[in-house]
């Protein structure tokens, strides 16, 4: 795998490239770089060292915040108009948003907030948020 800035390519290596014992790093940067018709060609000499290096290299790509929008929908709505005009919900409903996370006042709210308005209620009064493995 080659990572670019903007751009995340997969390559394949040749088997003659690995060993059951050993393998020709030179030959796979090579081969990487022919696949991707790589110009100027990869070199060893610019792959990183070391295996925290190329985490952090993941880690520019990780994101740690997650919008999920949830709609509740009532047994014969269809319409969009019909659905987004719902202002109640039902005891289950309340019940799955209790498991998803907690009840928070979006007024004054510090946390990651996924566009909604803190400041004005213009986005609604109440979201739900949590924080699980680190998102």
């Amino acid at each position: 795998m080659v990572r670019g800035i903007s751009y995340t390519v997969h390559g394949l290596v040749p088997a003659s490239c690995v060993f059951a014992d050993r393998y020709n790093r030179e030959e796979v940067v090579r081969s990487f770089g022919r696949e991707i018709n790589l110009n100027p060609p990869l070199v060893l000499g610019q792959l990183p060292d070391i295996p925290e290096e190329l985490l952090k290299l993941d880690q520019v790509f990780i994101k740690s915040e997650l919008k999920v929008g949830v709609v509740y929908v009532r047994e014969d709505q269809y319409s969009e108009e019909e659905i987004l005009d719902n202002n109640d919900t039902s005891p289950l409903f309340e019940e799955f948003l209790q498991i998803l996370g907690d009840k928070v006042r979006l007024k004054g709210f510090d946390k990651y907030k996924g566009g909604l308005d803190t400041v004005h209620d213009l986005t609604g009064l109440y979201s739900i948020y949590t924080h699980w493995r680190n998102i």
